[in-house]
């Protein structure tokens, strides 16, 4: 017979049973999203030739017209990991590790409301926030999201800062695998510098002493996370120099096209969603009975406007936004009464998480060794037009839709030479604006098609209408394929 202690281990109360019952509906709901047809199948490829090169490239090695900067594989580590799993599980594994790594990030932003009572109402604000605001990044594979899911698990950390060996040693092994999984272990810097600096305005608004820094623990142990991380991020193949590089990547002219890049507009919708999360925080800051910190306020602040500035960096203002609603709406009308725990909430929870993992296609496909790609890629990956190419192997490069070169890149056919792909950062600045004049139907385009040699056009006929009636127009160019998505077309 258990004793008390372990009896009682395995009884769950019913708002952590609907928490848990929850994250796996999440991640059940995640794993039977399609895999996005942009970059993921270009770190695929960087994968593959690392495991059958057994070193990191030096210069771009897919594109005929790439810049000559040298290469920084700031995702070398998520690429192999990444390409391993496909070769293992196919598609379908995937999958799995996308839901889990989005399901984690969730977790991490709902530790605040776990450790500060039992109420399931920070809980489920908190997820509503991160999951609404961050969607349209979530949805999207890519090693981004080991990052995010690191984040999220800095912030669980910061919120209650402890001076032990095992949080030290889990905080350099994650910088150190961080730096090499994606380039935005910088926002991790970022986060601990904030907080770090946070702390320190609040220690002197409340003393009015720059000494008494010294006798502060807390400050003392979120300086310590700070450099313990510095340190552990030069463990990497580039050393010092990979911090500077990342920066200098988000730098690049390039970037400044893609929209992801671009400032947050009133016709999306993520920035419409956004200002409902900036609304609702407020109000429950407004209401809290924590105090708010310097930290907290410069996190919010500060992100919030990076965001509006770009709006790739809406991925980091939703855990922050996520997490201060589960800090500061779990303070509220505490009852502190324990929970009442059952061995049949554990055993709901238990049944939730079987149908979770066991009702989803991906799983099915892996017990049954099938690694289809058709059925687990998005509509809009050009599967068949890449298999007509391989059957009439084109001549010269490719002009393709950059979102597409990826893929091509991950096909693997020799004469394909896609021209441009979504590694914008990677082409130099005459040939993406000479791309972008192709697809814009500027004056002149033919000549740029010429210029590059480019005997092949590989195109979404729905995204680029006046480029296809174009091209139709021109009696030097003819369409041999067409489907729902892709359109290829052949010099005459």
């Amino acid at each position: 017979m258990l004793p008390p202690t372990a009896r009682h281990r395995w009884r769950l109360s019913s708002t952590s049973a609907v928490t848990a019952c929850g994250l796996a509906a999440l991640c059940a709901w995640m794993v039977r999203q399609p895999l996005w047809h942009t970059d993921l199948w270009g770190h695929l490829a960087y994968g593959r030739l690392i495991s059958r090169s057994g070193r990191l490239p030096v210069a771009e090695p897919f594109l005929p017209f790439s810049s000559d900067a040298p290469l920084v594989d700031t995702a070398w580590l998520s690429q192999l990991a990444g390409y391993s799993l496909f070769r293992l599980g196919g598609p379908a594994l995937l999958q799995w590790t996308y839901a889990l790594l989005v399901t984690a990030a969730a977790a991490a932003v709902l530790v605040p409301a776990v450790r500060r009572g039992d109420r399931l109402l920070p809980r489920l604000a908190a997820a509503g926030v991160f999951l609404a605001v961050g969607w349209q990044q979530l949805a999207i594979v890519r090693p981004q999201l080991v990052g995010l899911a690191c984040f999220a698990g800095l912030l669980a950390l910061v919120d209650r800062p402890v001076r032990s060996r095992t949080a030290r040693a889990g905080l350099v092994v994650m910088f150190a695998l961080w730096a090499n999984l994606h380039g935005s272990f910088v926002m991790g810097l970022l986060l601990l510098v904030t907080c770090v600096l946070g702390r320190t305005v609040d220690r002197w608004r409340r003393t009015g002493h720059w000494t008494s820094l010294k006798r502060d623990r807390t400050w003392r142990v979120l300086v310590e996370y700070l450099v313990l991380a510095t340190l552990a991020v030069m463990v990497t193949p580039y050393g010092t120099g990979l911090p500077e590089a990342v920066l200098e990547i988000s730098r690049h002219p390039n970037l400044k096209d893609l929209v992801e890049w671009q400032p947050l507009g009133l016709e999306q919708s993520q920035a419409r969603i956004m200002i409902v999360a900036v609304l609702f925080v407020l109000v429950v800051l407004w209401r809290s009975s924590r105090r708010v910190t310097s930290s907290e306020c410069l996190l919010f602040l500060g992100l919030g406007v990076a965001a509006v500035v770009t709006s790739r960096m809406i991925t980091w203002w939703a855990p922050v936004a996520a997490w201060l609603v589960a800090r500061h709406l779990s303070d509220r009308r505490r009852s502190g009464r324990p929970p009442a725990c059952h061995l049949a909430w554990t055993a709901v929870t238990a049944l939730a998480v079987g149908l979770a993992i066991v009702m989803t296609p991906a799983t099915w496909s892996l017990l049954r060794g099938q690694h289809e790609l058709g059925r687990a890629v998005s509509r809009e990956t050009p599967v068949a037009a890449v298999e007509w190419l391989k059957r009439h192997p084109p001549q010269g490069p490719v002009f393709n839709l950059y979102e597409w070169g990826d893929y091509l890149v991950w096909a693997g056919i020799p004469e394909v030479q896609p021209l441009v792909n979504s590694h914008a950062h990677l082409l130099s600045t005459s040939l993406w604006q000479d791309y972008l004049a192709v697809i814009d139907v500027e004056p002149g385009w033919q000549a740029t098609l010429d210029q590059y040699g480019v005997e092949t056009v590989l195109l979404d006929h729905r995204r680029l209408r006046g480029l296809a009636a174009s091209l139709e127009a021109d009696s030097s160019w003819r369409s041999v394929y067409r489907d729902a998505h892709a359109e290829i077309w052949l010099r005459e």
